[in-house]
């Protein structure tokens, strides 16, 4: 049975209250007597047990992250960063990516001029052998 919409859930959860109190499911998974001896849903039990030390860690983490990025404002050691597009470039960052996009630019463009002048080449090579077809025997 598809249970959906925040009416239908409270429907859902009350009729298992409902069949739990008079004992239909007892020793399920959608409640389970706590040591204190009263009912909880499985919601609660699960809310109960996330609380692991993995979150103790994590959130000590961020506090210690939080503490080297405070650190470094008051040294001065942090640059301003501005939001371009999807990405963030502190000031140093946009110019070595700047730098990069001119190095690639100028490759582009000179590797075109190479080719232009193949192309040249190739064509001037073309156009010499056609001429040098047509020259009759005689004038020569």
């Amino acid at each position: 049975m598809a249970v959906m919409g925040i009416g239908q859930r409270e429907m859902y959860l009350g009729r298992t209250r409902q069949m739990a109190q008079a004992g239909g499911k007892e020793g399920t998974d959608t409640f389970k007597e706590s040591a204190t001896g009263e009912n909880k849903s499985f919601l609660e039990n699960m809310m109960a047990a996330s609380k692991s030390e993995e979150e103790v860690d994590a959130g000590r983490e961020i506090r210690n992250k939080m503490d080297e990025i405070y650190k470094k404002v008051l040294k001065g050691e942090t640059q301003q960063s501005f939001q371009i597009g999807a990405s963030s470039f502190t000031l140093k960052e946009w110019d070595r990516f700047l730098e990069k996009f001119d190095e690639t630019e100028e490759e582009i463009t000179q590797r075109l001029k190479e080719a232009l002048e193949e192309q040249k080449k190739a064509a001037l090579g073309k156009a010499t052998d056609k001429a040098s077809d047509k020259v009759p025997d005689s004038a020569v």
